[in-house]
């Protein structure tokens, strides 16, 4: 997964950022926020080995399945933290499938839950067809 980053409104773009890089392995499916508050950007992220196809991870035939992390950068993009996973705090037992996107995030602005962090995905159950959206939310952009 990589930045290219603008600092003319888009005329020219940096080199290419790393955010992170797991060989065969899928690192996708970004979905980023910035913190109205502190300027952080947080992105939320799929991982899937690469080794398993999506037939498999619906039929629960896989070891490890799509896996959902969170990280951030502090400085606009130019270095971003370590990849945190928080599969196991947003993702039901019964539920085969879990990912981010698509697009992008929202932190909300106004109301009970003002700045929190609201990410689209989607899942599907185990050995069952069809797709279902929901939601995953933070209340501080880290779990």
């Amino acid at each position: 997964m990589v930045v290219k980053r603008s600092e003319d409104g888009g005329h020219s773009w940096s080199s290419i950022i790393v955010v992170r890089d797991d060989g065969d392995n899928a690192c996708d499916n970004p979905i980023p926020i910035v913190d109205r508050r502190t300027g952080r950007i947080v992105l939320v992220t799929c991982w899937g080995a690469g080794s398993e196809t999506e037939s498999d991870i619906n039929r629960n035939t896989v070891k490890k399945g799509r896996r959902l992390f969170v990280c951030h950068s502090d400085d606009n993009g130019l270095s971003w933290s370590e990849s945190k996973d928080i599969t196991d705090s947003v993702k039901k037992a019964d539920w085969a499938w879990d990912v981010t996107g698509p697009c992008h995030g929202i932190q909300l602005q106004k109301g009970k839950h003002k700045d929190r962090f609201v990410v689209p995905a989607n899942r599907t159950y185990i050995g069952q067809n069809g797709t279902y959206s929901h939601m995953i939310y933070s209340d501080d952009g880290e779990k």
